[in-house]
This record gives structure tokens, sequence and C-alpha cells, in this order.
């Protein structure tokens, strides 16, 4: 059916078509065609299934069919296009094979020519496609430019205006990607996204301005509102959250994450910010890490840093190399070369480098130069300020540390309130806790525990040196050695609880456990063995051997050597014991061997001082026959047990001797073994009744010590005796002669 100029209606073909207008499908003989407007169809002859509305719509049709024009001009040079949507004054217009388009909208699809399967709609929608195919443009202007671009999808106003040959583009919001003319595989999403974008490729944006200025840029992805404004040529970027890497320009390989994120980088590369204003005023340094909120917030130019944790690294402006994990880590820090690891772990350092801070506020208040600590523990050298080459490990270990330095301290709470001593190393929980000075070494829970001033000391062992010591130069190594010491000086203590009472002592030297274990105030006194010297309280004693000289309290200048070697008083003083379990029981005596001893001797016999020259008051006093005759010779056996009864007063069960069999045996021999000699009481009373005193009687100084002879003291009036004796015989000799001269005389005279 058609309608004639004229007014009538004219029908033709199999009667399913419809043509309204002049010249309207003039030639077409196409079944089920709808042509309406003048020369709408003007050319069509075997297209068939139309529908052209509009002035001169689909004018240059030929065999096309199952197109949909309405507009004017609309589809107006589609020749053979099939399966087309054209709605819009000169929507379609160059169209001439392209197929399966939809475009809506004034001029909207107007250049193409051969592009099949796009979707236009709205005013100036892909107004200069050509032949680019599969593209979506909706908006006005959207893919305004676009020629051969394909597989692009462009929603809003301005939406990809500018692209021409683009290909694998989305852009969806107004100005999204609208100078996009060469870029591919695309995507912006938001008001503004990659607005100026001219030929980067593999980018995403999603969000108001996000990747706005981006030019040439390549593998971006911003996601928020302004994520990568700025950024023109950096490539590889990714940016979630508002305003984060805003101002990045050519900075590439960055990442950042959270409101704010490296928003001022413009240069910086391979940084990593994830959190609200991490690396937020980073310009142009490189390869950062910056995790959680505010970290390295007000890094500029530092590079190499590593921050996890809220304000980690938060003031770091130019410091390289820092790593700082945990909330408020290196909060302050303008150094290099940092790690902090932990809440607040050097969180006010400024200056300091080549620090290490693991556990929370660990070197927390470091402030000053001081560089290379190292602080492992909760509150580790916390209130450090500018001490120098310490290493610290433990829970509160040199918290109130501030300026000592060159310590090493490992243990709980060690040196806990160091605050300038330096050079010290301690390792054991609470060792030095309370200390404040110098080139001290503690080893061993509570060692050195309250030392506050001493100086030079060394402590190895459970609470060795535990107490408040001031003293210098000691040495306690054993548990508890030197436990109580305080003031005392130089002493050198080796074994458990050696010197353990010694309060103000010094110049000591012990090696054996309990060894001078009451010692408070004695000094110079030297103990080797266990439980030597045990009760001393005096001075300038020297024992040797397994509880030698232990029942010594008060003596001084007292020497014991062997095993049990002892005094059998507590006061002696120049007392020497020599062998085992020998015993001297008076003031200023030498004793060798015990009282089991067979023979005491040697290769030559003993010397004795005789020099001349430093003898005086010289007297020929010598009793001989005199005194000789009053001796008395006896033989004799000795009562042993009485004897050991006496040099072995009541031991502590802490120093007393185990009896073997072989002494048990010895003991009986001696008892049955006689002897021969005087009676020291006997040559005293000698002596006294000739008049002579006899140095050969070792009297006793104390009131309970034993009587002994010095039996080579007798040679000298034995020596005076036979001379007198001689001079006896001499005489009567003279007198024989004689006698014997008046016998002969005598004799003759018969």
């Amino acid at each position: 059916m058609k309608l004639m100029q004229n007014g009538s209606v004219r029908l033709y073909g199999d009667l399913q078509s419809t043509v309204i207008g002049d010249s309207a499908g003039n030639f077409s003989t196409g079944n089920a065609n709808h042509f309406i407007g003048y020369q709408a169809g003007y050319a069509n002859t075997t297209g068939y299934q139309n529908y052209f509305s509009g002035y001169k719509a689909g004018f240059t049709n030929v065999d096309g069919y199952n197109n949909h024009f309405e507009g004017l001009a609309a589809g107006f040079l589609n020749t053979s296009g099939i399966d087309n949507y054209f709605s819009g004054v000169n929507a379609g217009y160059s169209n001439t094979t392209g197929s399966y388009n939809h475009f809506s909208g004034f001029l909207s699809g107007f250049s193409n020519t051969t592009g099949s399967s796009n979707y236009f709609s709205g005013p100036w929608t892909g107004t200069s496609n050509t032949t680019g195919s599969n593209n979506y443009f909706s908006g006005l202007r959207a893919g305004y430019s676009n020629t051969t671009g394909v597989f692009n999808c462009f929603a809003g106003l301005f939406a990809g205006d500018a692209n021409t040959t683009g290909s694998n583009n989305t852009a969806f919001g107004n100005y999204t990607l609208t100078n996009d003319t060469s870029g591919n595989y695309n995507t912006a999403i938001g008001f503004a996204a990659l607005t100026l974008n001219i030929s980067g490729l593999n980018n995403t944006a999603t969000g108001y301005s996000a990747l706005y200025r981006n030019t040439i840029g390549t593998g971006n992805t911003a996601n928020g509102e302004n994520t990568l404004s700025y950024n023109l040529t950096g490539n590889y970027n990714t940016a979630v959250g508002s305003h984060s890497l805003y101002n990045n320009t050519t900075g590439e390989f960055n990442t950042a994450v959270g409101s704010q994120a490296l928003s001022i980088n413009q240069t910086g590369q391979y940084n990593t910010a994830v959190g609200t204003n991490a690396l937020t005023n980073n310009f142009s340094a490189n390869y950062n890490t910056a995790l959680g909120g505010y970290a390295l917030h007000y890094n500029a130019t530092g590079t190499y840093n590593t921050a996890t944790g809220y304000g980690a690294l938060f003031a770091n402006n130019t410091g390289n190399c820092n790593t700082a994990m945990g909330h408020g880590a290196l909060y302050s820090n303008t150094a290099s070369n940092n790690t902090a690891v932990g809440y607040g772990a050097l969180t006010f350092n400024t200056l300091s480098s080549y620090n290490v801070a693991v556990g929370d506020s660990a070197l927390f208040a470091q402030t000053g130069a001081s560089i290379s600590n190292s602080a492992v523990g909760s509150h580790a050298m916390f209130s450090n300020i500018s001490g120098t080459g310490n290493s610290v490990l433990g829970n509160f270990a040199m918290s109130n540390n501030q300026t000592g330095s060159f310590n090493t301290i490992i243990g709980l709470n060690g040196m806990a309130n160091n605050i300038t001593g330096n050079n010290n190393t301690g390792l054991g929980s609470r060792n030095l806790q309370f200390n404040t000075s110098s080139f001290n070494t503690a080893i061993g829970t509570n060692a050195m525990r309250f030392n506050s001033i001493g100086t030079a000391n060394t402590a190895v062992g459970y609470n060795a040196l535990q107490a408040a010591n001031t003293g210098g130069n000691n040495s306690g190594l054993g548990s508890q050695a030197l436990f109580s010491n305080t003031t005392g000086t130089d002493n050198t203590a080796i074994g458990v609880n050696a010197m353990f009472n010694n309060l103000s002592g010094y110049n000591n030297t012990v090696v054996g456990r309990q060894g001078l274990n009451n010692n408070t105030a004695g000094v110079q006194n030297t103990a080797i063995g266990v439980s030597a010297l045990f009760n001393n309280t005096n001075n300038e004693n020297v024992a040797v051997g397994l509880a030698a000289l232990a029942f010594n309290i008060t003596g001084s200048q007292n020497t014991s050597i062997g095993t049990g070697a002892d005094v059998s008083f507590s006061n002696l003083f120049n007392a020497t014991a020599i062998g085992y379990n020998s015993r001297t029981d008076d003031f200023a005596r030498v004793w060798v061997g015990n009282t089991l001893i067979n023979s005491i001797g040697g290769q030559k016999g003993w010397t004795t001082f005789s020099d001349g020259r430093y003898k005086k008051n010289i007297q020929e006093d010598i009793k001989g026959l005199e005194f000789i005759r009053l001796l008395r010779p006896v033989s004799y056996t000795i009562d042993i047990d009485e004897l050991e009864n006496h040099y072995n007063p009541a031991q502590l069960d802490s120093v007393k001797l185990t009896e073997p069999n072989w002494i048990k045996e010895s003991k009986a021999r001696v008892t049955l073994t006689r002897e021969s000699g005087f009676i020291a009481q006997e040559v005293e009373k000698a002596a006294i009744q000739s008049g002579f005193t006899f140095s050969g009687v070792d009297k006793p100084i104390g009131q309970n010590a034993l009587y002994g002879l010095r039996y080579g003291d007798f040679t000298v009036p034995l020596v005076k005796a036979v001379q007198e004796q001689q001079t006896m015989i001499e005489d009567l000799s003279r007198q024989l002669i004689e006698l014997k001269k008046q016998l002969e005389i005598l004799q003759q005279k018969k």
C-alpha cells in the first residue's frame, strides 16, 4: 500500500509494505518495508523488513534489510547494511554496509560506514565513527571522535569524546576518557575519570577525577575520588582511596591504598602505601613501603623505608633504609638505617641511625644522635636518649638508660635502671638491674642486680654480686658468689657461695664453694678449695685445700695448705699448717703434717738463719752439763685420740672431713709405736732450775696450746756440755800426769 502525492494510497509487493511520503520507496520491490517521509527508502530495491521514518531516511538503501532508521536523513547512505537501528537527525548518516548497529541521537554514528555491532545513544555519540565496530557509546558526544576504534564502551557526557583509534576502552561517567585518542584497554568509571588521557594504555580509573590528567601513562589503576588525578606519564601505578597518588605525575610502579595515600608523590617510584595518609607527603622518594594510617606520612625524599602500623615512620622526611613495624614505630624519625618492630618502638628517634628496636616501646624516647643500638623486648631501652652502641635483649632491659653506651644486656629487667653507665655486659634475668656505673659484666639471674656505682666488676652465676654494690674491680664466678658485697673492692670469688657474706672486704681471692663464706670485712685473704676460710672475718690469711683454715674466725696472717689444714683456735695470727689435716695451735707457729706423720725430711738438713752480721747481744751463757744432767730421757706412746681432740675442736658439719680407713689404720699403728724423747715441761723446768733460757722449749703463747721441743736446739747445750766435760777431762789428765810424776818420784826414793 502506497500513499501517493495526491493523497491516495497505493498497494504493491506482497501487500505487507507501507510507504508514506513523496518518492518514498520509489524503486522498492522488497517486502514488509515501512517507509515514511520524503524520499524515505528512495533507492531501496530488494531490501526488506526495513523501517525508515524521516526526511530521506535510508535514502540510499538498496538491499539492506531488517534496518530501523528514524529521523532526518537517518541511515542516509546505507546501501546493504542490515539489522541497524538509527534514531535521530542524521543518525547513521554515512553508514553503507555496516550492520547490527544501534545509533540513537542527533548525529549519532553520523560517519559510520562499515562499522558493525555498535551501540550509540545520545546526541553526537560516535559521530566520527567510520569502521569502528563493537562499540557502546551513551551520552552527549560519547565516542564522538571515534573512527576505527573497536570494542569501546563509553557512557556519559563527553565520555571518550576524542577517541579515534583507541580500542577496548570502557568509560562510564561524564567527561570520562574525554581526550583519549588512541589509548587502548582503558577503563574509566566516574566523573572526569581519565579525562585527559590521550594514548595511555591499560589504565583503570574508578571515581571522581581518577587519573584525570593522565596522558600517555600506562598500566595504572586508580580507584577513588581524585586518585592519580595529576598523573601524566607515570606507568603501572595503583591507587585506591580518595586522593591517593593525587599529585603523581611521572612516578611509576607505585601502589597506594587509602585516603590521601601517596597523595603528594610526583616522581617517586616503586612505593607501596596502604592506609589513610600513608606516605602522603612522599615527593620523589623511591622503594618505600607504608602499611597503616599515616605510616611514613611526611616522607619526602627518603628511600628504601618500610613502615607497617598506624603512624609508623610518621615524621620521616629524608631518612633512608628504615624499617618500622607497629603503631607509632619510628614515629619521629628523620635518620636512616633504623629497624623498629613493636608498638611505639623508637617512637621519638629523630637523628639516630643504625638502631634496632624490637618490642613495644623499645628505644621509645631516643632523641639524640646516638647510633647502633639494638633493643629487643618490651620497653627495652625505653628512656634512651643518646646512648650509643648498646645491645639489649629482654623485657624492660636497660629501660631507664639515657646516655649509657656500649652496653650488652640479655634478660628481663637487665640493667633496667642504668642511666649513664657504659661498657657493661649482662646475661640473665634482672642482671645489673639497678646499675648506673660502667665496665661491669654480669651473667646469671640477678647477677649484680643491686649494683649501683660499682665499676669494673664481673659476676657470673645466679645472684652473683647481687647486693647493692658500690665497690669496684670485683669478680664473682658461681651461684651467689659475693652475694652480699656492698663496698668491697678488688675481690675475686670463684665457686658457689664463695665470699657469700662479704660486705666491705677487699683484695680477697677465693676459688671454691663457700670459700670465705662468712667474711664480711676481712681483706687480702686467699682461699682456694671448698669451704676454705669458711668462717674467716679477718685479714691476710692464705688457705689452700678443702676446708683449709675453715675454723679461723678472727685470726690473721695465717697460712694453711692441704685438705683440712687449719688452726686449732679461731683467733691465731701468723700461724702456718702444711699438709693433710695438719693443725697449728698457737700464734707464730708453723706445723708441717698431721699427727699420723712418720717422717719429715729431705736430702739435706734444715738450714737455720745464722749470719753473725745480723746478731747482736752475743753472750756465752749457755748451760751445759748442769742443764743436761737435769734432763730425763724417756720413751712413750701417743694418746692419738686426745691429741686430735686438742687439735680438732668441734667442727661445722659443712667443713667436717670424712675419716677414711687408712687413717684409722694409721691411728692404730701410731698408738702402738713407742717414741723416745723428753717431756717438754720437764725440759722447761730443768732450764729454769739451771738458770738457762733454753730456746728448745716451744712454750705456748695461748692458754690451750701444746708444749713442744725443738730437738735441734739441744745441740747447743750438748756441745757446751761436751766442752765442759772436755775441760774437766783435760784438767783430770793434767792432774793424772802430775800424780804419775809424783808417784814415780816416790818410787825412785824408795
